[in-house]
């Protein structure tokens, strides 16, 4: 047996970063590296004196021996002097990948062979992130012309597309760990050390450089803007490369201004450099239509699919848009999920026909890791010289016309100027509402409603009420609707919540009669899965019951059912809120949900009230009542203003009314002193 005490061989055995085993020739474990502990494992003494066969998993750990002994026999050296790769088993029994090579010696006259065993785990790893790199950006980089690479923090390249491999005259698995250096003109490969710089100096985040590279013809001069960036895998920072050939020195100057001037996702200008475009290609003469273009609710593609799929939507629909514009079009993308498209147009029905074009394209679906996702896309169109005389404001004036088509909910309007102004109008009372909300400045009026049967008051409707400093009274019927689009509704709605709690606490404190107050909630806060538990909480804090407050939501909200509108149905009910619909008739009314729905009230709208004094508005208003009464549902009518009307709905069996014949909504203390024979 050979000995491990032997001073070189038992260097060597400590020594080895590799797993080292020692066998004679029955296949005996005689020595190991100090190394194999790690790699497989055993210690030493758990290894000598046992069968090699040990390491190995089935098929080969069986057949081992009669390999070995074959061998023996004068076989074939199928294994000895050549490295292969197999699998071995750790003592844990997971069998791992390894680099295997053998060698045979003699020593006292028997045969030895030792095997040094490498674990190829991490390099198998290191070759699946590099796939999944690969992945990550070929398919949304590999069409584009211009150069495109990604280097590690050793210079090594890990993604070229197409166009750079061609240019170089390799394949891409050529490329693939190359250094860029070596893809250099010796002239060039200075220029390497400023991108190692900007690996190791977080002071810049970019740098641009002119390479000269070795292709198959004569060098090519490109210029590159290298930004560092981080591998969201391995958290490392790497270099993203963006090339343009510049060879041709009669084009140089201006494709070297495309690494400034362009989108780095699309390849499309970015919005700043569109109107410095235009202005060299402009014609004298010509109307231009200046098309701005936006998807709705893009965010969710992100939080659905994540931002690698949102990119690739934003390239598809830049692709799709270029797909039926004339060559004489430009197309900018100026930020997010905009783009910009100016081109030249007979009049404005041109305009128009070849804005429903795009729109078209875009509004196809979009396919998403096997899944089908649609889109809809509102548009805004500006003359150019019709609408303005500087360029310069053109895209502005078509992003407020595609507001105002997002504000009336429409795909596609023009720009006017009193849709510009109404535009300037709704930035500035979001603005100032946002600001009325924090400061609490937004005041509570109280609308009495009167109970028919005892022409008592029996509770109110709370209604927000908005005096400006400068503007003066801001009517609900502009802010309101501004609240919502601008996704201030459900703060809005809980601001008139907190302000009715704490009007209902007052009156039980003061040990007024303690009337039920009405509140309205927008649909988008009506399906927060938090909204009753939030109520609950609020009720709590005023030590209010569960009847103090009463929630009035539309028809719209029952559009779709969606299940956290089903679920805070459930929770509100089993809390004891009661719940009306409010100006029933006048949406998407549905006899199935009314029956579906507990709900306690029926509110009918005011244009129903106006109608009584005809014959047919009272059998309407009749059959509305009547089909409330079928489902045991209270019923008030709205914007009751004449004795008439009220003596009609008297006759007709309503519950209760509210309007100007008794009552408008009053300031809370007003109100709450207001009775019927105070009228």
């Amino acid at each position: 047996m050979l000995s491990k005490t032997d001073g070189p061989l038992s260097a060597v055995l400590k020594a080895a970063a590799d797993a080292v085993v020692l066998i004679d020739d029955t296949g005996t474990i005689q020595q190991v590296s100090d190394s194999v502990q790690r790699v497989f494992g055993y210690t030493s003494s758990e290894c000598i004196g046992q069968n090699v066969s040990m390491l190995m998993p089935e098929p080969d750990r069986s057949a081992h021996d009669r390999y070995l002994a074959t061998y023996q026999a004068g076989g074939e050296a199928k294994v000895i002097g050549v490295g292969r790769s197999t699998t071995g088993q750790k003592k844990n029994g997971e069998s791992f990948p390894l680099r295997l090579s053998v060698g045979e010696f003699q020593a006292d006259g028997r045969s030895y062979f030792v095997g040094i065993c490498h674990d190829l785990t991490d390099y198998n790893n290191t070759l699946i992130e590099l796939e999944r790199t690969e992945k990550r950006y070929k398919d949304i980089v590999e069409s584009q012309k211009h150069f495109i690479c990604r280097l590690d923090n050793q210079l090594r390249v890990t993604f070229a597309n197409s166009s750079f491999a061609s240019v170089l005259g390799k394949s891409y698995d050529e490329l693939i760990g190359t250094h860029l250096a070596s893809l250099l003109s010796e002239d060039s490969r200075p220029g390497t050390e400023e991108l190692k710089a900007l690996i190791t100096d977080h002071q810049q985040d970019e740098v641009n450089l002119q390479f000269r590279m070795r292709t198959v013809n004569q060098p090519s001069h490109a210029e590159w803007s290298f930004r560092r960036v981080e591998n969201p895998m391995s958290g490392q920072d790497e270099i993203q490369g963006l090339g343009v050939d510049v060879s041709d020195r009669e084009s140089a100057l201006s494709r070297a201004k495309f690494l400034k001037e362009h989108d780095h996702l699309t390849g499309l200008l970015h919005g700043r450099s569109l109107i410095k475009n235009l202005k060299s290609s402009l014609v004298q003469g010509k109307t231009y239509a200046f098309l701005c273009i936006d998807p709705d609710r893009f965010g969710q593609v992100n939080q659905r699919y994540g931002y690698e799929s949102g990119d690739s939507i934003i390239v598809e629909m830049a692709r799709r848009a270029a797909s039926v514009l004339p060559s004489s079009a430009l197309m900018a993308r100026p930020g997010g999920d905009e783009l910009l498209v100016v081109f030249p147009v007979a009049d404005q029905t041109a305009a128009s026909e070849t804005g429903q074009r795009i729109l078209a394209v875009l509004t196809e679906p979009y396919h998403l890791n096997g899944v089908s996702h649609a889109l809809e896309w509102r548009g805004g169109l500006a003359l150019y010289p019709d609408d303005g005389t500087e360029l310069a404001q053109m895209p502005e004036l078509a992003e407020a016309a595609m507001s105002e088509a997002k504000w009336q909910n429409r795909q596609l309007t023009f720009f006017t100027a009193a849709s510009h102004r109404d535009l300037l109008r709704r930035i500035s009372v979001e603005q100032a509402l946002k600001t009325a909300l924090s400061t609490g400045t937004i005041d509570i009026h109280l609308q009495p409603k009167v109970s028919l049967a005892t022409r008592t008051k029996c509770g109110y409707e709370a209604l927000a009420r908005w005096h400006h400093e400068e503007w003066g009274r801001v009517s609900p019927g502009e802010f309101i609707p501004i609240a919502e689009a601008g996704g201030l509704g459900p703060q809005m709605d809980r601001y008139v919540i907190r302000r009715v709690a704490e009007i209902a606490a007052s009156m039980r404190a003061n040990q007024e009669l303690p009337l039920p107050i009405a509140v309205n909630i927008t649909a988008n806060h009506f399906s927060d899965p938090a909204f009753a538990d939030w109520l609950e909480t609020i009720l709590a804090e005023h030590d209010l019951p569960s009847n103090a407050i009463e929630l009035e939501i539309t028809e719209g909200v029952l559009i779709g059912m969606a299940a956290a509108i089903s679920d805070n149905f459930r929770k509100l009910r089993e809390l004891g809120i009661r719940i009306s619909i409010d100006d029933f008739g006048t949406g998407y009314s549905s006899l199935s949900y009314l029956k579906k729905l507990d709900v306690d009230e029926l509110k009918i709208d005011k244009s129903f009230i106006d109608d009584l004094a005809d014959p047919k508005g009272e059998l309407l208003v009749q059959s509305l009542i009547g089909l409330a009464r079928a489902y045991e549902l209270i019923v008030t009518a709205e914007g009751v203003e004449a004795p008439d009307q009220e003596a009609v709905l008297t006759r007709l069996g309503c519950d209760m009314i509210q309007g100007y014949l008794f009552s408008p909504a009053l300031p809370e203390a007003e109100a709450r002193a207001w009775s019927v024979a105070s009228k």
